[in-house]
């Protein structure tokens, strides 16, 4: 849910390279059919996308912008373009070919719009920019993610008044959520009340065991391995939940919650466990309740800055408790 250093990106994947390197073998990025155990995606699609690719749990990728990451493509994972905000309406012209060229099914709306640090646009904005630019690729039978908005009391009411704005010309296929806080129950609270309010399939494209707010306790190693196998395991265990994405590959919000490591160019044993792979060298000590253990300092308040860019985990960290198990151990927040 943070602007990304546009220095970690382009260290990368340049802008100009982006645009200039579509895949063009289709072959070679045809979508992966995505099942309860292949619902995970990379939010960025950076680092080893190869090695992320392996198996069968990650599926997919985005980049907060329309540009793919060839690398990505190539490792077998599909693109979903996003209409980041006004910053990508002038490369969103080039959606046609884009599409044409990656196989694309799907397409996201903006990026917490609510935010000024991000899309930063009013309901009625973001009304008229999904009705001129995204609603259209419907009729071409691409699937529309709505605009991604954070799960608090601001985003809730950002999506509320933007589908009102739209008046019925705004449909999106899917709502798209981010979320970040410190408790695995409040986390499954939020993604249930967002069903609940517009029976919709749902995809989490940003979340992480994180809070935002200065001075309060952060997650740590033990901490964030508890509670990605218990948020995971109820996305993937959840049929409406359609695909997600944990923040971030590398990231910039908590070192501990990074699934690459720039520095060694290696997946992170959190990595692996998202790609629901065995690592017996962590320890499991942490909770999932919001009595975490960490100090780390929060970082940048609001997501992707648009720069570019197995057979489930709970069977190999801890038993597998469900949802109403989760809801019984881990005490709600409010």
């Amino acid at each position: 849910m943070f602007n990304l250093p546009l220095t970690t990106v382009t260290t990368l994947f340049s802008l100009s390279q982006l645009a200039s390197a579509y895949p063009t073998t289709k072959d070679i990025i045809l979508p992966r059919d995505v099942t309860n155990s292949s619902k995970a995606g990379l939010a960025g699609g950076w680092g080893d996308a190869e090695r992320f690719a392996e198996g069968e749990k990650i599926s997919w990728y985005y980049t907060w912008s329309p540009f793919p990451n060839p690398e990505a493509s190539a490792a077998g994972l599909e693109f979903v373009p996003m209409l980041w905000g006004q910053k990508h309406v002038e490369d969103w012209a080039n959606i046609d070919q884009i599409i044409a060229d990656n196989n694309v099914t799907t397409v996201l709306g903006m990026n917490e719009p609510e935010y000024t640090g991000q899309a930063n646009m009013t309901p009625a904005e973001g009304a008229a920019m999904w009705i001129e630019f995204i609603e259209p690729l419907k009729e071409r039978g691409i699937r529309l993610g709505s605009v991604a908005t954070t799960s608090g009391g601001l985003g809730k009411n950002w999506t509320r008044d933007w589908l009102a704005e739209c008046d019925g010309r705004c449909n999106p296929d899917f709502m798209v959520m981010h979320t970040y806080n410190v408790n695995a129950s409040r986390f499954i609270v939020e993604v249930e009340e967002l069903y609940a309010t517009y029976q919709k399939p749902i995809w989490v494209t940003e979340w992480a065991c994180h809070d935002h707010i200065e001075d309060k306790p952060q997650c740590s190693m033990d901490d964030m391995i508890v509670y990605m196998n218990v948020t995971q395991q109820f996305l993937d265990e959840t049929e409406y939940v359609e695909r997600y994405a944990w923040f971030g590959v590398p990231s910039i919000i908590n070192p501990d919650a990074a699934t690459y490591d720039e520095n060694s160019g290696e997946v992170t044993p959190l990595g692996e466990q998202f790609m629901g792979e065995r690592n017996e060298s962590l320890p499991v000590d942490g909770n999932a309740d919001g009595n975490v253990t960490g100090s780390i300092t929060p970082g940048t308040t609001a997501g992707g800055g648009g720069n570019g860019g197995g057979n489930g985990v709970s069977a190999t960290w801890i038993p597998s408790i469900g949802y109403l198990g989760a809801l019984a151990i881990l005490p709600l927040l409010c």
